[in-house]
């Protein structure tokens, strides 16, 4: 059996899970298992939609192509400044979940951490436990940069916090951090 047939066989099968029956006898499935509940029917009815898109493409999955991340001033709107202090990747979450929509590299957080190690903000220090770690220098504690101790699966760590005004200094300085990333990258950054 081809690879085709048995994907056609696999969206009949979820079909009839879908509908309620049973693939190979077309009986009604009882409504007292697990296969009757309403959220496993929906759930079979994905799956099946799923598959009629890679029977219609011949199996292949079609998967949009990933661009490179493009400095442009809107992207200004898409950074959230918040007043309690966030974590890096908690900043940069709206961001990134914007360049996921447009099918663009997401900006990883030690692009910023990075930049703010060469502007002075930030310094890299060696734990007890020998490991690399960033801290604040005075500079980043004027411009309201933050630790805090909390627990984290793997034990204690050190947080590092940004206050809205720190914040909003990356966002001003964001063009010069992407022109930074980009060009370690050997790549064009901006739209100018």
């Amino acid at each position: 059996m081809t690879d085709l047939k048995k994907l056609k066989y696999a969206q009949s099968y979820m079909l009839s899970l879908a509908n309620g029956a049973d693939p190979v006898s077309a009986q009604p499935l009882p409504q007292d298992t697990c296969l009757g509940k309403i959220h496993l029917s929906r759930c079979f009815s994905f799956i099946a939609d799923i598959l009629k898109e890679l029977l219609e493409n011949d199996g292949q999955v079609q998967l949009p192509e990933r661009h490179p991340f493009i400095w442009s001033d809107d992207l200004k709107s898409h950074f959230i400044i918040t007043a309690p202090p966030v974590q890096i990747m908690e900043f940069l979450k709206p961001l990134n979940d914007h360049l996921t929509k447009r099918y663009m590299e997401k900006v990883p957080p030690t692009v910023i951490t990075e930049w703010l190690v060469e502007q002075g903000y930030l310094s890299t220090i060696t734990t007890s436990n020998l490991r690399r770690s960033k801290r604040p220098t005075p500079d980043g504690n004027h411009l309201d940069i933050t630790t805090e101790q909390r627990n984290g699966l793997r034990g204690p760590y050190t947080a590092i916090l940004y206050s809205a005004s720190a914040q909003r200094f990356i966002v001003e300085h964001f063009k010069d951090i992407a022109k930074r990333w980009k060009n370690g990258n050997k790549q064009s950054v901006s739209s100018e």
